[in-house]
């Protein structure tokens, strides 16, 4: 219902959309939801800032969850192992005629 609430768009025309332009709206709103919340903290951080330690950086102190880098996993030989013999196994089961 946030594309009719929030976006306000009419319920009727909800269901000319496909899947793929409600993906997309909704993609949209989360970015300006994202936007919003960035500059508030910009503007708390520039309103705090006379206040605060020298270096403070707020966007450092609370970052938000889709800032946050994720840790990389490598893969291992094992990995790769069975991966290979997955693929084998597709490879095998094409062969085979039904």
């Amino acid at each position: 219902m946030v594309l009719v609430g929030r976006l306000k768009i009419p319920y009727q025309d909800l269901f000319i959309l496909s899947n793929s332009e409600i993906d997309m709206l909704v993609y949209g709103h989360e970015i300006d939801i994202k936007e919003r919340m960035e500059l508030d903290r910009a503007f708390t951080g520039i309103s705090v800032s006379p206040y605060a330690k020298k270096g403070f950086n707020l966007s450092k102190e609370m970052p938000f969850s889709w800032e946050e880098k994720e840790e990389i996993e490598f893969s291992t030989q094992e990995d790769y192992k069975n991966a290979r013999e997955t693929l084998d196994l597709i490879k095998k089961l094409k062969n085979v005629k039904s």
